[in-house]
């Protein structure tokens, strides 16, 4: 059967009772009817099986004010549930006040997990089409679930993360933003990290995303809690997207800790980044720590890395090894200024032999300064530059 939670009732002030009475109403499908002005609300939780609970083209769950005063209060919970669709047909909007939750004098406890949609200990649980933002946490926190698609989600200013995966077994994130989170640390658009060594990450994809704009890190995956005993990463980025990062690196991935995994070595398995691309982030590209031997395997196909913009100690912890051990990308031709050689040129070319036995590229290809005619080469603090159209226009083909 079907049922509206107007048919429950409305109250502009706060509607939980009426929210909280059609999602425990048994019924297997949900409608949240869109009103006059937004649903306002304290904590909900969705923990009957078999439900859709679809909002309406423009509903707004919007959270409480003066609530939400436990650490651990989340917008909407799903939990012990399977076999949910929680969406819209159109377009929903899940807010919070994170505004408030920072503030000293409003009375708050500080803490990093007031999340917008927290799924814990749950399967086949498919979100999609809203948006989820301002939160005093995460947008999306996963954990314990099993079978999971988040789609068309846009999770924006969010205070810890755009979604924290704390352990996932099967999980399609398709067409997902992730963008704009500032507040506490990490402070990135997706966190991948285990509670302990019996949390898994399995046949995850990433699929057509965007981690832009968050004052940490794009992506970071740190499986320092990991073991050889845990279950083997799988873990796929295709066609996404980290940009303009303002605080870290596009990219960041941890393999483990000795001691931590001590004899049972590291945690095994895979992560592929694919069609990604990975541009002016203030720390760089991508920094990967602690991927070992025997361990996690990293690869980067046919990806855009452009560090330009990086500020001058973004190299402190970043690591190109892994990169060449993991991808097996050798290039037919590097190219920079002459004086290269001593630089870029050798230290690409040591750090490939030694880890592979090879050269990373086949051939170089140099150019040298422009001088004047006393000699002297064109910089502008000399006085002595030269305008490239000016150039052009006289000497050009």
């Amino acid at each position: 059967r079907t049922v509206f939670a107007s048919d429950f009732g409305y109250d502009e002030e706060d509607s939980t009772a009426c929210l909280q009475r059609v999602l425990d109403s048994g019924a297997q499908r949900v409608i949240i009817d869109r009103m006059d002005g937004p649903w306002i609300t304290r904590p909900l939780f969705i923990t009957n099986s078999n439900v859709t609970v679809l909002l309406e083209d423009g509903v707004v769950l919007m959270a409480k004010r003066g609530s939400f005063k436990g650490v651990s209060d989340c917008l909407v919970t799903v939990k012990g549930a399977s076999n949910v669709f929680l969406g819209s047909d159109g377009h929903a909007v899940l807010e919070m006040r994170k505004a408030d939750y920072c503030d000293p004098g409003k009375g708050y406890a500080p803490a990093e997990w007031r999340c917008a949609l927290s799924l814990q200990s749950s399967q086949d649980v498919t979100v999609r089409n809203l948006t989820l933002k301002s939160s005093g946490g995460d947008g999306v926190y996963v954990k314990g679930m099993k079978n999971v698609v988040l789609e068309n989600l846009v999770s924006i200013d969010n205070h810890r993360q755009g979604m924290s995966p704390i352990g996932v077994e099967g999980m399609s994130v398709r067409n997902c933003v992730f963008n704009d989170t500032v507040g506490t640390a990490p402070q990135s658009g997706v966190d991948m990290e285990p509670n302990s060594a019996s949390d898994a990450f399995t046949d995850v994809v990433y699929e057509d995303c965007t981690f832009n704009g968050n004052a940490g890190y794009g992506v970071k995956l740190d499986f320092h809690k990991l073991t050889g005993l845990s279950q083997p990463v799988s873990i796929v980025f295709m066609r996404c997207e980290m940009k303009n990062n303002s605080g870290n690196s596009g990219v960041f991935v941890v393999g483990g800790s000795q001691t931590v995994y001590g004899d049972a070595g590291p945690v095994t398995g895979s992560i592929l980044f694919e069609d990604c691309t990975v541009a002016g982030n203030a720390n760089g590209a991508v920094r990967v720590s602690n991927l070992v031997e025997g361990g996690v395997t990293l690869a980067f196909r046919n990806c855009t890395f452009d560090a330009r913009g990086m500020s001058a100690s973004a190299d402190e912890g970043f690591s190109l090894s892994e990169v060449f051990r993991n991808s097996g990308r050798f290039e037919d031709y590097v190219c920079e200024m002459i004086e290269q050689i001593k630089l870029w040129f050798y230290s690409l070319l040591v750090m490939s032999v030694v880890l592979t036995g090879k050269a990373p590229y086949k051939k170089v290809v140099t150019y040298q300064y422009v001088k004047d005619e006393n000699g002297e080469e064109f910089h502008k603090s000399g006085g002595n530059s030269l305008e490239c159209q000016d150039v052009a226009n006289k000497a050009s083909a």
